[in-house]
């Protein structure tokens, strides 16, 4: 048999096994690829699995170079993920966020497995980034989604008091909340920027694992990311709360002056 032949076969227990995996959860799949089409927060989903497709094709000689069945060291990804896929249905209470965050993760896991089973130990090393970048296709579990927008939300608060502060303006803080001469904001969950953050991170790990070499630089890269986020929100919010207070200010104030002046034109030329 010859090793083109040898790649296919394995190529097609992949595809054969996966798709075990996908049609014990086809329902969850379903669900997610909905959830991305109408979710603001998970629209980058259907790009991930294209995204690790991609590196592994571009990477298919180094990956694909020493190929061994490894089924018994895969057991350790088979097991706990036939384990999430079977009791993500059965466990009660469970929003369809957090539902969908045990179903996927049991895919992956399965997936994960699958690829260590059919290609052995070394391919799974040598396609380590494109494997597990597809963690992003599961949905942030609700406890640690609710504290990172909190987190960003304090720093992003904090930043646009100090650039408040910094410009000269008279500002009052409480909680959230901003008073400014000529209106007052609040800093709502939305606006947190836990949406640009998870873009960025998702650059940053992409970028720093195709153009950096060294690990400590990727993870300062990676890291840089929630720093950059906060400040990159807190100088959204003072702008923006700025340019209400004064500048629509004053747009307002001169149209109430073109009205008051066209008024009092017309009352003129009646009179005459």
């Amino acid at each position: 048999m010859s090793q083109s032949t040898r790649i296919a076969t394995r190529h097609l227990a992949f595809l054969l096994f996966c798709g075990v995996g996908i049609g014990l959860s086809v329902g969850a799949i379903t669900q997610l690829f909905e959830m991305s089409l109408h979710s603001e927060l998970y629209d980058y989903i259907p790009v991930i699995p294209l995204v690790s497709l991609c590196i592994l094709v571009f990477r298919s000689k180094r990956v694909f170079r020493d190929l061994n069945w490894e089924w018994r060291k895969a057991l350790a990804f088979f097991i706990p993920g036939f384990v999430l896929l079977h009791w993500a249905n059965r466990i009660a209470g469970l929003n369809q966020n957090d539902y969908l965050s045990f179903a996927m993760s049991g895919v992956i896991l399965w997936v994960l497995g699958v690829f260590w089973a059919v290609y052995g130990t070394r391919s799974f090393r040598n396609a380590m980034f494109p494997l597990l970048f597809l963690i992003f296709v599961i949905p942030i579990p609700s406890p640690i989604l609710n504290t990172l927008i909190e987190v960003l939300r304090t720093g992003s608060t904090v930043a646009a008091h100090l650039l408040f502060k910094l410009t000269g303006v008279p500002v009052y803080r409480e909680g959230f909340s901003f008073s400014i001469p000529g209106t007052t904001v609040e800093v709502a969950k939305e606006c947190s920027g836990i949406h640009s953050a998870i873009a960025l991170i998702i650059t940053t790990l992409l970028g720093g694992h195709l153009f950096l070499r060294s690990g400590w630089s990727r993870g300062i890269l990676t890291l840089a990311v929630f720093p950059v986020t906060i400040l990159k929100n807190g100088m959204r919010i003072a702008t923006l709360t700025l340019l209400a207070a004064y500048v629509e200010f004053e747009m307002r104030l001169q149209g109430q002056m073109k009205q008051l002046c066209g008024s009092s034109c017309a009352t003129c030329a009646a009179t005459c």
